[in-house]
């Protein structure tokens, strides 16, 4: 290389920023480059692009349904690459006021990154005792818990898991598929399955939902967005 080219000083410049950005970083080129094909029918569409910022507060926007989430908490921001940075300090997460419905084909998609210094074991939506995406730092895994009856004790919960691999501080694309007696789970091309050997028969028509689970237990860290659910065909 040419002595005269390195003394330059825009080159040191260059370097120099460079050398300050830190090992792992995540840029915006990280993220999937485009929003999710939507279900059909779905319901509830979250994404950053959506956000109303006022005095502290954050509206996040349901595009699709009038599931709006209005939050005022230091542990949820806007990220300057794209999607909502949890924290991990949240006491509860973020819970929808309203029940959600589902059913025995339901599908809910996101986008998401785990930090690398969150906690072991995280849940980055949980729609009550009928799945979740939880994820588990120390084995780069996701995991799509499915809770069913068993057909023939009522009193008793049967959970199906259906893992993919996913390194902690990388993007992925997720796609998760309740299709009757079968859970899919899909992040960018990687696919799985796993099959349902419940029943469905004590599911009610709406439940709970959180986003970005917080408190002692599974405290997500990290960023998400393009989260939408939808009721299958």
């Amino acid at each position: 290389m040419n002595p005269a080219f390195l003394r330059l000083p825009w080159v040191w410049i260059v370097c120099a920023v460079i050398s300050a950005i830190p090992a792992g970083a995540q840029s915006a080129g990280d993220r999937p480059g485009s929003a999710p094909t939507l279900p059909r029918d779905t319901y509830a569409y979250w994404h950053s692009g959506k956000v109303l910022q006022k005095k502290g507060e954050l509206t996040l926007v349901d595009v699709v349904g009038t599931n709006h989430v209005t939050v005022s908490a230091p542990w949820l921001a806007l990220a300057p690459g794209g999607g909502l940075a949890f924290d991990g300090t949240q006491p509860d997460g973020i819970r929808l006021a309203a029940k959600q419905p589902v059913g025995n084909r339901f599908v809910m998609g996101v986008d998401f990154r785990a930090d690398p210094e969150g906690p072991e074991h995280q849940t980055i939506a949980y729609l009550y005792r009928f799945c979740e995406l939880r994820y588990r730092r120390s084995r780069g895994e996701l995991t799509l818990n499915v809770w069913q009856s068993l057909p023939d004790e009522s009193g008793k919960e049967l959970v199906t898991s259906t893992v993919l691999p996913l390194p902690a501080g990388k993007w992925g694309r997720v796609r998760a598929t309740i299709d009757d007696k079968v859970a899919r789970l899909e992040i960018d091309s990687a696919k799985a399955e796993s099959k349902l050997a419940g029943s469905w028969e004590f599911l009610p028509p709406s439940v709970v939902f959180f986003i970005g689970k917080g408190g002692a237990d599974r405290s997500f860290r990290g960023q998400l967005d393009h989260l939408y659910l939808a009721l299958g065909q």
